[in-house]
């Protein structure tokens, strides 16, 4: 396979790891294992060299233990979530996803606990991460949450479905449905919890504030496309932003890639006009959506340092 020219992309802003990344690491790794969700040693080890919890760690970057804790066991779970469709055969995919879509909106419907040898490990890993949310922040941040949950189920659902009829997605709904199969949004809204932001939820309502809270959501899944291109390329997979723009307009690879990175800068230059359009507001509540908006900034400097420095995800 051809090598090409990776588009160059950096950002004006960085804000390194978070101090209880390794500690985390270890219990979530146990608590894996504890679940089920890890088989065997060389699946541990592929996980280890991954590095997922250094994603969290930065995205988090000064988040405390317990908070860091959860949401990187949210993650981890989801990850594998994910991996394990990559085995599963095309026209299976679909009922894949929505075997546990059902059993995982079903602890969060009915609040229910499910304990080992009671269910499938991702819903007993589930159930216990759920648990331990409904003592974080407040009744609508929860209600949030769940929301950003249920919708990263149904993108993969929707992912898994074109996936099974060998349909590629058109460019509009890729858009539209890329960052939901990312669970970017989930992230988004964690920020909240994992960093103690305190705002008016009118705010996060907010046109300008909804649509920087969106755009870090988008940023993130478009370099994630580039790094990741080749590996869906070998798994016949067309979600990709690179293989949707070269198919819907006809582009060769290497202009497929630069128009996605084109994308990328767009909405990056977007984003940081935004931040200069903010509604205003009192003193206190004007620092504290500034506090907010570092880390949004954090998930889209963070995402790149992962896949640059952290992982091995994208190639092994």
């Amino acid at each position: 396979m051809k090598t090409l020219p990776f588009p160059r992309i950096s950002y004006p802003f960085t804000y390194g790891m978070n101090p209880h990344t390794a500690a985390v690491d270890v219990y979530t790794i146990n608590w894996a294992v504890k679940y089920d969700l890890i088989e065997n040693e060389a699946m541990l080890a592929r996980y280890r060299q991954m590095q997922l919890n250094a994603l969290v760690g930065r995205l988090y970057y000064s988040a405390g233990f317990q908070a860091l804790r959860l949401l990187a066991d949210y993650n981890f779970l989801f990850f594998i979530m994910d991996d394990r469709c990559d085995a599963v055969p095309r026209g299976q995919k679909k009922v894949y996803w929505e075997g546990n879509t059902a059993r995982l909106t079903a602890v969060m419907d009915q609040h229910k606990r499910v304990f080992r040898g009671e269910g499938h490990p991702f819903e007993v890993a589930f159930s216990d991460a759920w648990e331990r949310t409904q003592h974080a922040a407040d009744a609508e941040w929860r209600s949030w949450f769940a929301a950003t949950i249920r919708e990263y189920f149904h993108a993969c659902i929707w992912e898994a479905g074109n996936l099974d009829a060998g349909t590629p997605p058109t460019l509009e709904k890729y858009l539209a449905m890329r960052p939901y199969i990312a669970a970017a949004p989930f992230n988004v809204c964690a920020i909240t919890y994992a960093e103690n932001i305190r705002l008016p939820y009118e705010v996060y309502r907010h046109p300008v504030v909804r649509q920087l809270m969106h755009l870090p959501a988008r940023i993130v899944c478009w370099v994630n496309d580039l790094f990741s291109l080749r590996k869906e390329q070998q798994a016949g997979d067309m979600h990709n932003l690179v293989l949707v723009l070269q198919q819907e307009r006809g582009l060769s690879m290497e202009a497929a890639m630069e128009a996605a990175a084109c994308i990328h800068a767009e909405d990056m230059a977007q984003y940081l006009r935004l931040e200069q359009q903010l509604p205003v507001l009192d003193k206190a509540t004007g620092k504290e959506l500034a506090r907010y908006l570092t880390y949004l900034r954090a998930m889209i400097s963070g995402n790149l340092e992962w896949s640059t420095v952290d992982t091995n995800r994208y190639y092994c």
